[in-house]
């Protein structure tokens, strides 16, 4: 996964649903969750 669509799910993950995200992206639900989770561990730091 680029270093780009990382990014385009955490800006995404804060305004929409991670199904809608999975199934445009054609990737698992959890993975997407996953990453917004990394995401939000960091920002708390």
């Amino acid at each position: 996964m680029t270093k780009q669509l990382i990014e385009y799910i955490e800006r995404e993950s804060q305004k929409r649903t991670f199904l809608s995200i999975a199934d445009d992206i054609g990737v698992d639900e959890k993975t997407i969750r996953n990453i917004f989770q990394d995401y939000c561990e960091r920002e708390e730091e």
